[in-house]
């Protein structure tokens, strides 16, 4: 509601002044207020957004986690259970309460999926592409997701033994989603 009401008046909502004697908001990880997925929800005021919003990002962490099975060389039967393991889990469905959670839970099977694309096949699309889905897990909104998934991708990365240009082109990934959340966590 306060983000309808600050877009509505032509302002960005750096500051909430109805929570706990005023917090900040553009930066508080439930605002989410650059999440594109959440703009048609902050701009209309829609009130049923919660629950749509919380199946929409299950089905998509299904379908990320699908694909990412697969380009592990999973079978279809072995990866569709696996997606529905992570996507119908406990965690998961819990997170559906807060949607910032789900929001930013549900973009670890893309980031690995877009890693591992990369990594495989080092084009300047497939850069952008792991570049693009770093940055809207952070603008989801849930930083602790966002930091297990960057250090796990590090972990990972490096696992891989990269040639010097691969580690040069993955950490400027890295700074590029930074450079464009700098919004997000700007005024922390």
């Amino acid at each position: 509601a306060y983000n309808l009401q600050s877009f509505r008046d032509g302002l960005l909502p750096l500051w909430n002044p109805y929570i706990a004697c005023g917090v900040p908001h553009l930066a508080n990880w439930q605002s989410a207020c650059f999440y594109p997925p959440f703009w048609l929800f902050n701009l209309t005021g829609l009130s049923d957004w919660l629950m749509w919003m919380a199946l929409a990002h299950a089905a998509f962490a299904f379908f990320g986690c699908f694909l990412w099975l697969r380009s592990q060389k999973s079978e279809s039967l072995w990866a569709a259970l696996g997606a529905l393991s992570l996507a119908g889990s406990a965690h998961f469905v819990s997170c559906w309460a807060n949607v910032p959670f789900i929001s930013t839970a549900a973009w670890i099977p893309w980031v690995f999926w877009a890693a591992h694309r990369a990594f495989q096949k080092p084009s300047n699309k497939n850069w952008l592409i792991l570049l693009s889905f770093i940055a809207l897990q952070v603008l989801a909104g849930y930083p602790f997701f966002t930091f297990y998934t960057l250090l796990f991708l590090i972990v990972w990365f490096e696992k891989q033994t990269p040639s010097s240009s691969l580690r040069l082109r993955f950490w400027a990934t890295l700074a590029g989603a930074a450079f464009l959340t700098c919004g997000q966590w700007l005024p922390f």
